[in-house]
C-alpha cells in the first residue's frame, strides 16, 4: 500500500497541472474535467490515510513534506478559480438578460409569412 501514495500524489499534481492550463486557456470544459478528476484523487488519498492508520506514522519526513507541497499546491490553483468565477458568472448574467430581452421581444410581435414577403405586426394588448 506504501507504493500507491507516491503514485496518488504524482496523479494529483498532474491534475493539478490541467486545472492550472484550464484557467490559463479560459476553458470551463477541460477544467471541468481535471477538476472531478482530481477531487476523486483527492478522495482516494484521504480515504487511504484514514484506513491506514499506521501508515500515517510510518511515513517518513520526505514522504509528509510532498503531501502538504501536494495539498499547498491545490490550494493556491483554488485561490486562482474565483476571479475565474466571477467572469463566469457575469458572462452568464448577460446571456440571461439578452434571452430575456429576446423573449419579451418575441412576445411583443408576431410574424406573419406572406407570399411576397414578412410582415412584422404588434400584437393587440
Amino acid at each position: 500500500m506504501r507504493l500507491l501514495l507516491p503514485d496518488l500524489l504524482k496523479e494529483w499534481q498532474e491534475h493539478a497541472s490541467e486545472i492550472e492550463a484550464a484557467i490559463s486557456d479560459r476553458n470551463f470544459r477541460a477544467f471541468t474535467l481535471a477538476f472531478r478528476r482530481g477531487c476523486r484523487c483527492f478522495e482516494k488519498i484521504k480515504e487511504l490515510l484514514e484506513k491506514e492508520k499506521n501508515l500515517k506514522d510510518t511515513l517518513s519526513k520526505e514522504e509528509k513534506e510532498e503531501v502538504k507541497a501536494a495539498v499547498s499546491r491545490w490550494d493556491g490553483i483554488t485561490e486562482k478559480i474565483k476571479p475565474w468565477m466571477g467572469e463566469v458568472k457575469e458572462k452568464l448574467a448577460q446571456v440571461e438578460t439578452k434571452r430575456r430581452n429576446m423573449r419579451k421581444l418575441g412576445k411583443a410581435y408576431t410574424y406573419k409569412a406572406n407570399t411576397t414577403g414578412v410582415t412584422l405586426r404588434v400584437k393587440a394588448k
